[in-house]
């Protein structure tokens, strides 16, 4: 147990990044929106909703550090069920690397990264669904045009020149989208499965338009979308579909499904289950295994934090100094064929639509 002096050091540290992340939260809307505000607003007006501003920045900072310890307890306690059963050595298979559709980059591994367009089933990257949307703008100063342009939420596909709809503004496009990934769900692709089940799962995207009109109506059906996230993993053999079944037995706390499907989550390929399954295997003493995985993560330049856990392993003698190089070496290759400065900026401006909120997370660029 940590002494009392160090306890309360440790949260002074914690106080003080809250306040410094909320702060540059602060900062960035200023940085964005503050010209165009200023330019519009009563000074008074201007002034109060700035200092509005930075004070619900802190709060929802400390929301989400409560959120976030909270949510740790429950995964570590889970974790320790989960570290007493036996686990298989299995092994992800030979990994296939997979181009962006638009700009040929290759695209991250992890499922958030990409999206699929439900219409001819080309997959691209994040960075060029920003482009598709428009997204060029955050690129620059926010104007008041930001977000008008049509092509937000309609346009013609590059590939097929079916209508595609990239954010729905009424149930009748939200039936379109679906429609289109239902007849990719009948011809066995395995993605189209992943996206409609997202949608029974957690409702569609609906647009700041749609939300005014009054017109909010969501989708969902646990049942249809664990059916076919079982599809996906046992038809077609999808890591990321049995990654889902893995999570879906978390939430229910079923320990002995979450490993059988996280083991087969990892023997498909699924970038997240290796990272999950090097970390569990770490930690519960199987260490040459947990560096197997690790460095097959490097290999594919999975993850920011990946250097930092093979750093930790070398650091401690466990990881020799040439495997720690190579492992590195390979990383930074990976890497070099995942950047491109689209992507850069998307990523250091959080221009990430996933789970419907904005958000920054280079993983989903890089």
């Amino acid at each position: 147990m940590p002494s009392k002096k160090k306890q309360r050091a440790k949260e002074r540290k914690t106080k003080k990044d809250v306040e410094k992340k909320a702060a540059a939260a602060h900062m960035k809307i200023v940085e964005s929106l503050g010209p165009m505000l200023q330019q519009s607003l009563p000074p008074d007006v201007y002034r109060a909703m700035m200092e509005s501003t930075a004070k619900s920045s802190l709060e929802e900072q400390k929301q989400n550090l409560i959120q976030l310890k909270e949510q740790e307890k429950v995964v570590r306690a889970f974790d320790k069920k989960v570290m007493k059963l036996e686990f298989s050595q299995v092994l992800p298979p030979k990994p296939v690397h997979e181009d962006c559709a638009i700009c040929f980059c290759r695209i991250p591994s992890r499922l958030s990264a990409s999206i699929f367009l439900p219409c001819c089933g080309k997959i691209v990257c994040r960075s060029c669904q920003g482009q598709l949307m428009g997204w060029n703008d955050w690129k620059g100063p926010i104007t008041p045009a930001f977000g008008l342009d049509d092509k937000m939420y309609e346009q013609k596909c590059s590939f097929c020149r079916q209508k595609l709809i990239l954010l729905p503004r009424s149930s009748d496009d939200r039936s379109y989208v679906r429609e289109l990934l239902e007849k990719k769900v009948n011809v066995g692709n395995s993605r189209a499965m992943l996206d409609l089940a997202k949608i029974y799962h957690e409702g569609e995207q609906i647009s700041p338009r749609e939300a005014d009109d009054g017109e909010t109506t969501d989708i969902i059906d646990v049942d249809r979308a664990v059916a076919l996230y079982h599809q996906a993993a046992e038809e077609c053999g999808n890591g990321n579909a049995f990654w889902k079944l893995a999570q879906f037995a978390f939430e229910e706390n079923k320990v002995t499904e979450y490993l059988n499907c996280l083991q087969n989550s990892v023997e498909h390929g699924c970038s997240e289950a290796i990272d999950k399954m090097a970390d569990l295997s770490y930690r519960k003493g199987m260490v040459h295994y947990s560096i197997t995985l690790y460095k097959y993560l490097a290999s594919i330049g999975y993850g920011m934090e990946t250097p930092k856990h093979l750093g930790i392993l070398h650091a401690n003698g466990i990881l020799s100094k040439r495997d720690y190089d190579e492992s590195m070496q390979a990383y930074e290759a990976a890497k070099d064929e995942l950047f491109s400065e689209d992507r850069a900026a998307m990523a250091a401006i959080g221009g990430s639509a996933g789970d419907d909120r904005f958000r920054t997370h280079a993983d989903d660029f890089m």
